[in-house]
């Protein structure tokens, strides 16, 4: 490679060369051609990536390149620019420029990186440590752009650039730093986009991408963090998945019709500080969330916990408690289907499942896993109306008489008992009974049902098996609606006294 001006001399520039020569010892802008980028080879706008090299890292003595460095539009370069290991001198400019080979730049240190609209087929710059940022704007490439462990002192601008390696990384910025921002809106990637153990200090916008990758991940941000956001609004997975285990993010800004259905998308570990924009409704969060946390048939409730929390940071009490509730009721379902998987055909298993369901289906509708104690409330309601109803017909139907032995072999009671509606007759004004306690079928069902109640009503009054088939119905049934209370009432003890939560902290 030339390193002094007489090699550099012995190539016998061109023209163009010539040109650029003279722009980068004045610190000028070397345009050629009409600025834009070359279909081609051009003669006018060649340029030999040995004489660029020679000027990026600064010339020689007796050509000494400018503080601004090189800045080079609309250049056709032949041959491959290494820049390894080497350090640059001012800016590195190379836009609107057609390559003809991949450029390679290991751990080259550089003040800033631009190759705004150019093409090349790959770049290398792994372990690249830039002051300023590197700008990929508009680019076209049909290799691997690899920045892993770069280091850039500013942003890393991808916008709308077109990135494609279907047969491995399009974009590989593993373990990349960035201080400032990190841009890929509308950015076009077929093959992987990988920002695994990335470091970025701004935000991260994915604004209108579109990625593919048919062979894997089409973006794969393990254990990524971001200080600032993460813009994922309007972005199109056509094939690969999206994997965001463990990566940090501050704000979310999403959409979800952004994300991949569920198989493509993996969020165990993920976390954010707050959720910005419009997308906080409940019902589409967990269908979010439903998209992500099955993975290979495994369940990973993390996500769920973690929703939730956020939720309850932001203010959103009631959306955070239906979090739960829908994360403990895929738990019960899951810990069912791995009994399913592990019991085989023993003998026990349906009798096993059968009670976990019943259990599950319990604790979900009755206290909402101990999140929602007070639906059990609405339960008890309903218990209790549907023994009025019975205690009701029954009193009308002549079936309920006193629960006194002292009463019900007394001459006064035995005088009517075989009317049809002697309890009536007992309990009227100016009845035999009419200082006994009267019967109340309101009462009735709240003494019954209500363990905590004792309003005498049940001590008063029993229904009979001998006097209607209402009568007897109730005399049946009370003991499964007293027995149904009893566990309405503890479940809800044990929700509130929260028992049988399971904590999300």
């Amino acid at each position: 490679m030339a390193r002094t001006y007489a090699e550099i001399q012995a190539l016998k520039p061109t023209t163009p060369e010539q040109d650029l020569i003279a722009a980068c010892k004045e610190g000028q802008f070397c345009t050629l051609g009409d600025g834009t980028r070359p279909d081609g080879p051009d003669p006018a706008r060649l340029i030999r990536a040995e004489i660029l090299r020679y000027l990026i890292l600064g010339g020689c003595d007796d050509c000494r390149v400018h503080e601004w460095g090189v800045q080079l539009v609309g250049a056709y370069v032949a041959g491959q620019l290494d820049l390894s290991f080497a350090t640059a001198k001012g800016i590195t400019a190379m836009e609107s420029c057609h390559f003809t080979q991949p450029i390679v730049a290991m751990q080259t240190r550089v003040e800033m990186l631009a190759l705004n609209d150019s093409l090349f087929p790959g770049l290398n710059a792994q372990g690249m440590n830039s002051a300023g940022p590197i700008v990929l704007r508009g680019v076209a490439v049909y290799g691997e752009v690899s920045l892993s462990g770069a280091r850039i002192g500013g942003q890393l601008s991808c916008t709308g650039a077109r990135f494609s390696n279907a047969a491995g990384m399009a974009l590989n910025a593993q373990g990349v730093n960035v201080t400032a921002d990190v841009f890929l809106r509308d950015v076009g990637a077929d093959g992987e986009v990988s920002l695994y153990g990335a470091r970025i200090g701004g935000q991260l916008s994915c604004t209108g991408a579109r990625l593919i990758n048919a062979n894997g991940d089409a973006l794969n941000a393990r254990r990524l963090r971001v200080t600032e956001g993460l813009f994922w609004r309007q972005v199109t997975v056509t094939e690969g998945s999206v994997d965001l285990a463990s990566a940090q993010i501050g704000d979310l800004v999403d959409d979800l019709s952004s994300w991949p259905e569920a198989g493509r998308l993996y969020l165990d570990g993920f976390t954010y500080d707050r959720i910005s924009g419009a997308f906080t409704d409940t019902r589409q969060r967990l269908d979010w969330l439903s998209r992500g946390t099955v993975w290979k048939g495994e369940f990973f409730p993390q996500p769920y916990t973690h929703l939730a929390k956020v939720y309850r940071e932001m203010g959103h009490d009631k959306a955070a408690r239906a979090v739960l509730v829908e994360r403990n009721r895929l738990l019960a379902v899951h810990e069912r289907e791995t009994i399913r998987k592990a019991a085989g055909d023993a003998s026990w298993k349906d009798l096993r499942l059968a009670w976990r369901w019943a259990v599950d289906w319990l604790l979900h509708h009755l206290v909402g896993y101990g999140y929602k104690p007070f639906r059990s409330l609405g339960w008890l309601v309903l218990l209790w109306l549907i023994t009025v109803w019975l205690a009701v017909s029954s009193w009308h139907e002549g079936s309920m008489v006193p629960a006194s032995a002292v009463v019900l072999t007394s001459p006064d009671w035995r005088a009517i008992e075989a009317d049809r509606h002697a309890a009536a007759f007992w309990s009227a004004t100016r009845g035999p009974g009419q200082d006994y306690e009267t019967f109340s079928a309101a009462g009735w069902a709240a003494d019954l049902v209500v363990p905590i109640l004792d309003l005498g009503q049940t001590a008063a009054w029993a229904p009979s098996t001998a006097r209607g088939p209402v009568g007897a119905v109730l005399w049946w049934a009370r003991w499964l609606l007293q027995a149904a209370g009893w566990l309405v009432m503890g479940l809800f003890a044990a929700a509130v006294t929260g028992i049988i939560r399971r904590e999300e902290d």
